[in-house]
């Protein structure tokens, strides 16, 4: 992500990731060029890639990768 507006202080911009109630306000913010990467865990307490949701400002982007 490449937002101007996200930075340690205001969060407010920055691309966000999360569960279906993820927002503008909610959700784990990511700065620009900050990755967030979960471990994979055997089982039933694997995460399903159809439980996460995402919010990207207009004009921004993310890169979105999943490997099993």
């Amino acid at each position: 992500n490449s937002t101007a507006n996200c930075n340690a202080s205001a969060t407010s911009g920055c691309v966000r990731v999360g569960d279906s109630s993820v927002s503008t306000s909610r959700g784990i913010p990511l700065a620009p060029g900050q990755g967030y990467g979960l471990l994979e865990s055997s089982g039933a307490a694997r995460y399903q890639l159809s439980a996460w949701f995402y919010v990207v400002q207009t004009g921004d982007k993310i890169s979105i990768s999943y490997v099993q």
